[in-house]
């Protein structure tokens, strides 16, 4: 949800925002852009079916490469964490078995 926040404060800064007292008004310039580009969007986010050929724009393809070099990150990072508690909980279990053999075999 983090990474989601920071790409859409990324595509915030691209935009003219005034603040008027409470009220908060952005410019956006009308362009007139096929649909297909932000169809990949739509589809992740939206839930949508795509309708054949999804065509993205460099700047997307950009940030979902970004995305997902962060998420391969994170993985590996996860992945390694995983291995350390694997190797806490075998050596508590060693000990736990260990002081039970004790207790109950001497």
């Amino acid at each position: 949800m983090e990474e989601f926040r920071k790409f859409l404060e990324r595509k915030a800064q691209k935009t003219n925002v005034r603040v008027l007292g409470k009220i908060i008004a952005w410019e956006e310039e009308e362009v007139n852009i096929p649909k297909a580009p932000t169809e990949f969007l739509d589809m992740y986010y939206l839930g949508e079916k795509p309708s054949g050929v999804v065509i993205l724009e460099a700047s997307v393809a950009r940030e979902l490469e970004e995305r997902l070099k962060m998420l391969e990150e994170r993985v590996q990072k996860l992945k390694h964490t995983n291995d350390i508690l694997k190797a806490i909980l075998i050596g508590l279990a060693v000990i736990i078995f260990v002081l039970l053999s004790k207790i109950f075999g001497g």
